[in-house]
């Protein structure tokens, strides 16, 4: 049984009466109720919150030096809300010559770790993937700066998180 309310001693009072009812004779009633109240309280991952993400993606920021400068055919940046569900943040097409969806976005997270989704398109279609990487982020950050570079090891770049790698390749 799970008791939540919005004044914890509230809650730390009606869930130590519930919870040591049935114990009255334990001799350790404190060390009860801590491990009570550790496997009953919301931990910082189930916590959900909102940030602002702000990409800063520049077309020179994808170009690859490799026997000459390069743009990829298509590229798209995404960052993940939960399990199931993508925001894209960011994305290019060399057709088109034009970067889209380059405004701040609102991304709801649950706890602190963010995972960003990359896929890149060069040579028409000869040279393709999709890899994912994971950044940690201080419990006070609401507004995240990301941009990108061939260049950098983590590729995705965060200044206000930690990058917790390896990348990963996605299929």
């Amino acid at each position: 049984m799970a008791l939540f309310f919005k004044n914890s001693a509230t809650g730390l009072l009606l869930l130590s009466l519930v919870s040591l009812t049935p114990c009255l004779v334990c001799k350790n009633k404190k060390k009860h109720l801590q491990s009570i109240v550790q496997t009953q309280m919301p931990s910082a991952q189930s916590i959900a919150r909102t940030v602002t993400v702000k990409p800063q993606i520049t077309e020179k920021q994808l170009e690859v030096h490799y026997c000459g400068t390069h743009l990829p055919d298509t590229f798209s940046l995404a960052i993940q809300e939960n399990e199931n569900q993508q925001k894209e943040l960011f994305s290019y097409d060399h057709k088109k010559k034009k970067a889209c969806n380059s405004d701040p976005v609102q991304v709801a997270l649950q706890g602190n770790r963010i995972t960003v989704d990359y896929s890149y398109s060069f040579a028409w279609g000869a040279y393709k993937a999709t890899k994912r990487v994971h950044f940690e982020l201080p419990s006070g950050a609401q507004t995240l700066q990301v941009s990108f570079s061939f260049t950098e090891d983590q590729r995705v770049l965060i200044p206000q998180a930690q990058f917790v790698g390896p990348i990963e390749s996605v299929s």
